[in-house]
């Protein structure tokens, strides 16, 4: 019963209404989208590649779905594309504020404030870098900063630890956990695959 409520603020009935709606538009969905969805966009992609494969798509006109937060994101990265943006979210990424981000840099010097693309314009308009996950990771490991603010799922505050223990890694005062992610075990894993 994992489920994502991101992925499920698209089913195939608007989609297919979209699609008729929208008949010259290459359909771009988010790898956070359920199979069927999947299977009836041109192409999937991750927070971390959106930009490099939206960059090979030929067309300029772009659907992309569901999340409008990254969405908005890629879509600023290409000025020349007209991009029609799926109204989905990320409830755990819009419940971090930018006034708590603000809060906590009056109060820790020389704050590095790394964002997911899937925060709301006003936290990636006061991040310092936007990344998926891994760049997030990889940003705070190869730079020399010692204080990190953290605009993203809390799971990745214990790679962050591990990998770099002589830096501070600090979150919003509204913790950002995904109560699905939250229930995926590896014995669940274990047992799927067997």
């Amino acid at each position: 019963d994992a489920l994502c409520p991101l992925a499920d603020m698209v089913d195939v009935n608007s989609l297919m209404e979209y699609k008729e709606k929208y008949p010259n538009h290459t359909f771009v969905c988010y790898i956070n989208t359920n199979a069927e969805v999947k299977a009836l966009c041109d192409v999937a992609v991750t927070s971390s590649n959106a930009e490099k494969v939206i960059s090979k798509i030929d067309n300029d006109k772009i659907v992309f779905l569901p999340d409008r937060n990254l969405g908005e994101h890629i879509k600023n990265k290409f000025p020349n594309k007209e991009f029609v943006i799926w109204n989905g979210f990320c409830p755990t990424h819009e419940k971090i504020s930018s006034e708590a981000i603000l809060k906590i840099k009056n109060i820790i010097p020389n704050l590095v404030v790394l964002a997911h693309p899937e925060c709301n314009k006003n936290v990636r308009d006061i991040a310092d870098f936007l990344g998926s996950t891994k760049e997030i990771i990889d940003y705070a490991t190869n730079t020399n900063y010692i204080n990190y603010l953290i605009a993203t799922e809390d799971g990745v505050i214990h790679t962050l630890k591990q990998n770099n223990p002589n830096k501070n890694f600090y979150i919003p005062n509204t913790p950002a956990i995904c109560p699905n992610m939250k229930k995926i075990k590896l014995e669940d894993i274990y047992s799927a695959l067997y």
